[in-house]
């Protein structure tokens, strides 16, 4: 890998501000290093994992183009196997699943969690702005709607906006009831509130943008104002010791004191690490567009660039190369690694979208990607193009290979999507996110399935959510 100064701008192609077990399978043989297994380069606990969360992969790493056709998809609920690389991928709607012509896709948030710890719960999003949880399988790939047990018969609704699951307990879902942070036990599914954020900020008016949390379980917010990118509070709830920090970015303190920059502007998007130490924030309108909050030290400081956020890291793209991610740490915030060297010839139009939900304290995770080739793309087809991977971020060298030093990419299903509309048109966006699940196990994404899906009822080409199950050695 190769270090250097990320003060190169963003690739305006990039979509990564958008909205964000072991099966047969086939090889391709098609240089690289095919279907090589590469846990014993892991981590603690069972090689090749960190705890459960995997940090390598049982696939194809190799880089030749596979242009591949959709397989014929059976009603929600079925199985198949990518044509290419043999994943197991699961169908988890279809048109019946509701009235309505409506479409299904990845939530549109840029600071949720849609998976449960353990990877049993899982939620998405239908073209009608509903959220609909799910109960998840992770042996047999079964998903199910969750029940609501006060009503027999009939799905849960989802008890609270903008939030997340927790990153400490399976069961439980934090989100917002007005400016009440809660929580929502999906065990008994009651409802506890947690913090009132008008005790916080007393006086605070207007919308919240939503709540995470970090493994520590510090709380995360961003509330007040109207609307999002006006929004001027982020604040943290400590919620052992009950104690709150409040950020105004439109005065510039951090608990009413000076911070000795002025950020100013409205918060557009908040990015929390694992750890809970490293709170990354968007600011519209600002003096700069990317900052990190410092828990531990109290510190503001604006940052050089920012995307998905993992642990005291973050993954962004600083090259006009559609794949070549970087990777930079928020205690050398100006310095960035490159990850991959991209295919020849290079292209500059194909867009990928960023996921770290894996992210785990003390390992650097695999970064999960989708991409997507925008219409007029008339670059050869690449490796990668229009697939679900994984990129390496530890920085380990491929065992046995020479040459330029960088991580592997493993491959593991093509998304079989395409659109027509312009770039950043909601036909965009509700394309290509995924979300991976918090052990690394699963990716949550949508598909249009090239168009053959029929029309929802916003007017745009049907989506259907899927499952990819990421052959991995911690599980399931």
């Amino acid at each position: 890998m190769r270090a250097r100064d990320a003060s190169d701008a963003h690739d305006a192609t990039d979509a990564t501000d958008g909205r964000g077990g072991g099966d047969a399978r086939s090889t391709p043989d098609s240089g690289g290093d095919g279907g090589r297994n590469d846990a014993s380069d892991g981590g603690a606990g069972v090689i090749g994992c960190s705890g459960s969360v995997a940090l390598t992969y049982d696939t194809t790493t190799d880089r030749a183009p596979h242009v591949a056709s959709p397989p014929t998809l059976g009603p929600a609920g079925t199985i198949y196997k990518d044509p290419t690389y043999g994943t197991s991928v699961l169908r988890v709607t279809d048109a019946m699943t509701l009235p309505g012509s409506l479409s299904y896709r990845v939530a549109n948030e840029f600071w949720g969690n849609d998976w449960s710890t353990d990877a049993k719960l899982f939620y998405l999003q239908d073209s009608s702005g509903a959220v609909l949880p799910y109960a998840f399988d992770p042996k047999t790939l079964v998903a199910t709607r969750v029940a609501d047990k006060t009503m027999p018969g009939s799905p849960l609704k989802m008890p609270l906006s903008s939030g997340g699951f927790s990153r400490t307990e399976p069961t439980i879902l934090y989100g917002m009831k007005a400016l009440t942070v809660a929580e929502f036990d999906f065990s008994t599914q009651t409802t506890t509130d947690v913090v009132d954020l008008t005790t916080v900020v007393p006086g605070a008016t207007g919308n919240a943008l939503g709540v995470q949390q970090a493994e520590s379980g510090l709380l995360a917010s961003v509330f007040g104002g109207p609307e999002q990118d006006k929004m001027p509070y982020l604040a943290t709830w400590d919620p052992v010791s009950k104690t709150p920090h409040v950020l105004d970015v439109t005065q510039s303190t951090l608990d009413g004191k000076p911070i000795g920059t002025t950020i100013g502007g409205g918060l557009h998007a908040f990015k929390l690490d694992v750890s809970g130490r490293y709170l990354a924030f968007e600011v519209n309108g600002g003096s700069s567009t990317d900052w990190v909050w410092d828990t531990t030290a109290g510190a503001v400081t604006a940052l050089p660039s920012l995307d998905t956020v993992g642990s005291a890291a973050w993954a962004s793209k600083l090259s006009s190369a559609s794949y070549a991610w970087d990777l930079q740490t928020f205690a050398s915030p100006t310095m960035a690694v490159s990850l991959v060297t991209p295919a020849a010839p290079v292209d500059t139009m194909a867009s990928a979208t960023l996921d770290w939900k894996n992210a785990t304290a003390g390992a650097l995770s695999p970064l999960i990607v989708e991409t997507m080739r925008q219409p007029g793309d008339t670059t050869p087809w690449q490796a990668w193009d229009e697939e679900i991977i994984a990129v390496r971020t530890d920085g380990m060298l491929v065992p046995g290979e020479a040459g330029t030093p960088e991580t592997e990419v493993w491959r593991f299903a093509h998304t079989f999507n395409t659109y027509t509309g312009t770039m950043f048109s909601d036909n965009y966006y509700y394309l290509f996110i995924p979300r991976v699940s918090q052990n690394g196990w699963f990716v949550l994404f949508d598909s249009n399935w090239n168009g053959s899906l029929g029309t929802d009822n916003n007017g745009q080409p049907r989506t259907d959510a899927f499952i990819v199950a990421l052959p991995n050695p911690c599980g399931p």
